[in-house]
C-alpha cells in the first residue's frame, strides 16, 4: 500500500510526501527491491544523494527482476558518476558486467552511459573491445566508429 500512496505522491509532485511513503514501504517490504529504487530516485530529486545511493545498493540487495535489475544499476552508477565517485562508478559497471555475463547489450549500454558523464577513457575501452568480440560485422564497425569518436574527442580537446 505504502509504494502504491508513493506512487501517487510522485504523480502529484509531491516528493516529500513520496519519500515518507516510499520510506515506510521499504520498513514495511523489507524483501521489495522496487521500494528502495523509487526511493533513491526521490531522494535524487530532493538532493540526498548520499542517501540516495544507499537506498539505489538496498535494491540491488533485494534482487529485483533482471530487468528492473539492469535499470537500479544504471541509475546507480550515472548518480555515482555526477558524484564525481569514478571508482564507485566503475565498481558498479563492473558488478553489472558480472550480473549480465557476456551480455553485449549491457556492455554497450554501459559504454553509452561512461561517454554520456564524460568517463570516455572507460567508454573507449569497452567500445574498442565490443568492436573486438561481436561476431556480427555491422556491430563491429559501429563499435570501432564510437571508439575512433571517442578518440577524436581527445584528439580535439587536447589540440584546444
Amino acid at each position: 500500500m505504502d509504494v502504491a500512496w508513493g506512487m501517487v505522491q510522485i504523480q502529484r509532485g509531491q516528493d516529500a510526501e513520496a519519500r515518507l511513503a516510499l520510506e515506510k514501504a521499504e520498513e514495511l517490504l523489507p524483501k521489495e527491491p522496487m521500494a528502495s529504487f523509487y526511493l533513491g530516485k526521490r531522494l535524487v530529486l530532493l538532493g540526498d544523494l548520499d542517501k540516495a545511493t544507499a537506498a539505489l545498493e538496498r535494491s540491488i540487495e533485494r534482487k529485483p527482476a533482471k530487468a528492473d535489475m539492469l535499470l537500479v544499476f544504471q541509475d546507480l552508477g550515472r548518480l555515482y558518476q555526477r558524484l564525481r565517485r569514478g571508482d564507485d562508478a566503475l565498481a558498479v559497471w563492473n558488478r553489472m558486467e558480472k550480473f549480465f555475463p557476456g551480455d553485449a547489450q549491457v556492455q554497450e549500454q554501459i559504454a553509452v552511459v561512461l561517454a554520456e558523464e564524460g568517463a570516455n577513457a572507460e567508454a573507449l575501452e569497452r567500445f574498442e573491445r565490443l568492436a573486438k568480440t561481436t561476431k556480427d560485422r555491422f556491430r563491429q564497425v559501429e563499435m570501432a566508429m564510437r571508439a575512433a569518436q571517442l578518440k577524436h574527442g581527445f584528439l580535439s580537446k587536447s589540440r584546444g
